[in-house]
């Protein structure tokens, strides 16, 4: 019985993973097309304000309140004691909250838009007038908002361990932004008409992913036998510690190109996009593996196969390590020769930023083999402290250097806290794994004595 369920476990993950890297492929080659498309029609200077705006759409996610992430688990924990009948009513109340929620949340964001003079935070006067940007911005929060019932599915997926189907929508999803995009480009669209064409495809695909999901399986019963279980404030209460790591992650990494934007200029925002697109690849291929690992994590500490979570954490940490700094070290030495005919020499990064993001990418590596391993055991309050801490002085380093060495100085306040707090919760991870060793024992032991 426990070989039985240990070949579906692997099973789950390598099809995840062959459908994730299905997916990664797909994602790699719409960008290296999109870049070079886009860049070539807006300019650096307006292609710098497209990449600053969608840096915002990570600041979006947060509005899922962490009840996103909290379903992964949720639903790998769950299907051990519960039907999915009981599970589906979870989920169409979420998906029912969300559309109601999402609603109310694009009524604000517009009324804040009119109120606010955008173009004057965003420094981008000289680029577009600001009723443009007003346009711009409402098109892209619209499509947010949109997408953030329909992205659900994607989360919902990977919880029933079926992450490769959500891997094939969301090839289906860039393929379409890609088509949609191109077709702006031919009709001479402007910025707006852009931003809406790379962000309808992923709409549709999320959209799609959904309508199938719930359709082939429909919930029999009327309640759930355990609502306390399957209800949206226990959701809340599991999303709160994601909604705060989301929080970290977004303040630490993803308000770059915002400060680059704010203290430099939007061409210094497009040579930090397009170096960050080219060194995002190995990422982008690096974490098909480890999508259905978190998911299969959760189901072994439900089923207590301790032994298998310590030997998968050690196996991918060095498969992804290893992976990383073959390739890194390749895309380093090649750097300029790759981007300069991606863009058509259009950008040439400094060596100080490409080094940063080759030692950063190790980095991300590490850290996203841990984040992973942390989240299947559920240990969100360490993650939360690391998390909060590494966040506070990532932000301080990355305004400090900004100003002090330019372009590069974000990415090295991102090096320096990933290195400090990587470093701590490797340790954090070592007792624990230990710890899960030594229970295992225990258990054995005492199996054999009965």
């Amino acid at each position: 019985m426990l070989s039985s369920t240990l070949d579906k476990r692997v099973m789950a993950v390598k099809r995840t993973a062959k459908a994730a890297l299905f997916a990664k492929i797909v994602t790699f080659s719409v960008q290296i097309y999109s870049v070079p498309l886009t860049l070539n029609y807006l300019g650096s200077g307006l292609y710098g304000l497209w990449m600053a705006i969608f840096s915002i759409i990570g600041f979006m996610q947060l509005s899922e309140l962490g009840i996103g992430s909290a379903l992964i688990g949720f639903i790998a924990e769950k299907r051990v004691t519960h039907s999915n009948d009981e599970l589906y009513q979870c989920i169409k109340k979420v998906v029912s909250f969300f559309l109601l929620f999402s609603s109310v949340m694009f009524l604000a964001i517009y009324f804040v838009i009119k109120f606010l003079n955008i173009s004057k935070i965003f420094n981008s006067g000289e680029l577009v007038q600001n009723s443009e940007l007003e346009i711009c911005l409402l098109i892209f929060f619209f499509f947010s908002c949109i997408n953030l019932p329909l992205s659900l599915s994607q989360q919902i997926r990977l919880g029933f361990q079926e992450g490769h189907i959500s891997s094939f929508f969301n090839a289906f999803g860039q393929l379409l932004n890609l088509g949609f995009l191109m077709k702006a480009v031919s009709m001479n669209l402007p910025l707006a008409g852009l931003i809406a064409a790379s962000m309808a495809g992923s709409v549709l695909a999320n959209l799609l992913n959904l309508l199938f999901l719930l359709k082939r399986k429909q919930p029999k019963s009327l309640l759930p036998s355990n609502p306390a279980d399957v209800s949206i404030n226990s959701l809340l209460k599991r999303g709160t510690g994601f909604f705060i790591l989301q929080l970290a992650a977004l303040l630490a990494y993803q308000i770059d190109q915002l400060l680059i934007f704010h203290y430099l200029s939007p061409v210094h925002v497009t040579e930090y996009s397009v170096t960050l697109k080219y060194f995002s690849f190995l990422p982008i291929f690096l974490s098909f593996f480890l999508t259905g690992l978190w998911p299969a994590y959760s189901d072994a500490l439900a089923k207590r196969d301790k032994d298998w979570i310590i030997k998968t954490f050690w196996k991918s940490l060095s498969i992804s390590l290893k992976i990383s700094f073959t390739c890194g070290i390749i895309m380093y030495f090649f750097s300029d020769w790759s981007i300069g005919i991606w863009t058509s020499n259009k950008v040439r990064p400094e060596r100080m930023l490409v080094l940063g993001l080759f030692i950063f990418n190790l980095l991300t590596a590490l850290g996203g083999n841990m984040t992973v391993l942390l989240n299947g055991l559920n240990e969100l309050k360490f993650q939360i402290f690391t998390s909060l801490a590494s966040a506070s002085l990532n932000l301080a380093l990355s305004i400090f250097l900004v100003k002090k060495i330019g372009l590069s100085g974000p990415i090295w306040g991102s090096v320096i806290a990933s290195c400090v707090f990587n470093l701590f919760t490797l340790f954090f991870i070592r007792s624990k794994l230990n710890g899960l060793k030594n229970e295992s024992k225990r258990l054995q032991q005492g199996e054999e004595r009965n």
